[in-house]
């Protein structure tokens, strides 16, 4: 049953572009539980066209459906003209089936606040097993990958962390889950017409970049995506370094070029 919608009013500070002066800037909110009881959510500047792209938050350890989501990181999109959507995806699902399920199900609601064919997908720590897997598995293509303090490694964790070794454990069921764990994937698994931008700082003890983000955009290197790159950040896992509005809108812009999209 889809909940209330809460209208928002976007802080001065997220103005910049001319055009926005003009522009009614509330934020509809819209939460709500989809056919499965996963709740989703969905944000959207008002009166955003049917055929804006849409932006994934697929949330990290312990996350909810509204991590993050009223920040000016992720509003910042919405104000770029991006529908921008989070799920549950059943909770610690380590990048397993549960989040391809999850996404699956986000991805056939997002109908009905846009159809066009861009999607953007922002893993955050544990969320980007979620969208590095769906990349891999999922049935339908996204145009970007933005991965922040990004665990890519699930043996690392597996090694490493007792507590995220019961959590994964959970999540497979007990099936072997290194079929899931894209450090262990061939290349060739990834598609190269995504762009992927590795989001890291070199104080992050929890989830380290020589485990995580450095092998894993050498190895994405290899199959010459039409973006390869890295923010270098400061700070420990979940310092505010790692959510730079500005550069995530950048990236984003560049997802919908070349794609029959233009930035609004």
């Amino acid at each position: 049953m889809e909940g209330s919608i809460k209208r928002k009013r976007l802080p001065a500070e997220l103005g910049g572009h001319p055009w926005r002066s003009s522009m009614d800037r509330s934020i509809e909110v819209h939460r709500f539980a989809a056919p499965s009881g996963q709740l989703v959510r969905f944000q959207a500047r008002r009166r955003t066209p049917r055929d804006a792209p849409l932006a994934i938050f697929l949330h990290g350890r312990n996350g909810t459906v509204d991590d993050r989501a009223d920040t000016a990181w992720l509003t910042e999109l919405n104000e770029d003209g991006w529908v921008v959507a989070g799920g549950q995806l059943y909770g610690n699902h380590w990048g397993g089936p549960r989040s391809a399920a999850g996404l699956s199900e986000l991805l056939a609601t997002a109908g009905r606040f846009t159809t066009a064919p861009v999607v953007l997908l922002i893993g955050g720590s544990m969320g980007a097993l979620a969208a590095l897997n769906w990349i891999r598995f999922g049935d339908r293509p996204v145009t970007g990958a933005y991965l922040v303090q990004p665990c890519c490694s699930l043996s690392d964790r597996w090694d490493n962390d007792s507590d995220h070794r019961a959590e994964i454990d959970i999540a497979y069921a007990g099936d072997d889950p290194r079929p899931w764990d894209p450090m262990h994937a061939d290349a060739g698994e990834f598609s190269a017409a995504v762009r992927y931008r590795f989001v890291s700082s070199p104080g992050d003890s929890l989830i380290r970049p020589e485990a995580h983000a450095a092998p894993m955009a050498d190895r994405l290197a290899s199959i010459t995506p039409r973006e390869i790159s890295t923010l270098h950040v400061s700070g420990g896992h979940g310092d505010p370094s790692h959510f730079d509005a500005a550069d995530l809108a950048a990236f984003a812009g560049r997802c919908l070029v070349g794609v029959g999209a233009r930035p609004r």
